[in-house]
């Protein structure tokens, strides 16, 4: 595991930049994927190398012909899941639409800035990777105390932004079978939880966190079970927001239906698979909302037990599920139209 501060380190101004070191190597890993130089450091993580047996031994065993392969493949999963699956960007799960340059990554631009951090250069400010920079960058600006302004930062941008969708993200991408990258941002989110724990005793644990204003409860944007039964379609643009229907679907997961139902989804984005998916059921006449709703009740399952692992305080889930309450609803009474 990566190293984190105990309360009996918490006097202890090394483990400031130890902290720090464990954000901005994780960091690396989901900005650029896993390099030559990350395989040393990688080996000392077991619960990450065990997920990448080619290099749980040592690393002078590896062929020079063997490097370059593996290095290779562990780019492609890279790219597979968050280039072409779930991009690992605060904005695509909190913002309407789920559009980058919104209103969230205005708000985590602003937090770099206080930090006196440069914009990204590719990236925005929004991305995982980004936003564990900033964290290390507050961490090692810290006192051992913990009673500073950039503690007090790191608090903060813990408890009123990272997680609130940090669980999504983890459950989102632990369907695609990836067990290297699900084991790193359940580390990631370890990290952070221990963190969080570490300033609460602190400052005390009577902080209430500020929920995003689009996660209020109530606006979910896909009606409720009690409407009309208005052909579901209709909906396509909420079921692909996440801020909308409580959950990121996939591309993989909208052609692992249709291939089990033997429909088209033809190409393009999630929106456009999920479309051409519907009209595909509705002209071969092949229910899938019943699948839909699987998919859901699976997802909602899944966040719960990440949840109760990991200590995370019922705040942060309940928006979440309670979307996919509503979805599941609204998909079973489309079902039964």
């Amino acid at each position: 595991m990566i190293p984190s501060r105990t309360a009996e380190e918490s006097s202890d101004p090394v483990g400031l930049n130890v902290r720090a070191d464990g954000y901005l190597f994780l960091s690396q890993l989901l900005l650029t994927g896993v390099r030559a130089s990350d395989l040393e450091q990688l080996r000392l993580i077991p619960d990450l190398s065990r997920h990448l047996p080619d290099i749980s031994s040592e690393t002078s065993e590896l062929g020079l012909g063997d490097l370059p392969t593996l290095l290779d493949t562990l780019a492609v999963e890279h790219h597979r899941v968050f280039g072409c699956e779930v991009p690992p960007y605060a904005s695509v799960f909190l913002d309407p639409g789920g559009m980058l340059g919104g209103q969230t990554t205005r708000w985590v631009d602003e937090e770099r800035q206080s930090a006196r951090l440069a914009p990204p250069m590719a990236e925005t400010a929004d991305h995982l990777g980004r936003e564990l920079e900033l964290l290390a960058t507050l961490s090692r600006a810290g006192t051992p105390e913990g009673m500073d302004p950039s503690s007090l930062a790191v608090r903060r941008f813990i408890e009123d932004h990272l997680l609130w969708w940090l669980p999504s993200l983890i459950v989102t991408v632990d369907p695609l079978g990836s067990s290297f990258w699900s084991e790193l941002l359940r580390l990631v989110l370890e990290l952070v939880m221990d963190h969080r724990a570490m300033l609460a005793r602190v400052h005390g644990s009577g902080r209430q966190p500020t929920q995003p204003p689009t996660l209020s409860v109530d606006d979910t944007g896909l009606g409720t079970s009690d409407e009309a039964r208005a052909p579901f379609e209709s909906s396509v643009p909420g079921m692909t927001e996440p801020i909308r229907c409580g959950a990121l679907i996939t591309p993989h997961e909208l052609r692992a239906i249709g291939r089990s139902n033997r429909l088209p989804t033809g190409f393009g984005g999630r929106a456009r698979l999920l479309e051409t998916l519907l009209d595909s059921a509705s002209a071969y006449d092949t229910p899938v909302t019943r699948v839909l709703v699987r998919l859901l009740d699976d997802r909602r399952d899944a966040l719960v037990r990440l949840a109760e692992e990991f200590g995370v305080p019922a705040v942060y889930t309940e928006p979440w599920l309670r979307r996919l309450e509503v979805t599941t609803a609204r998909l079973r009474v489309a079902g039964n139209g």
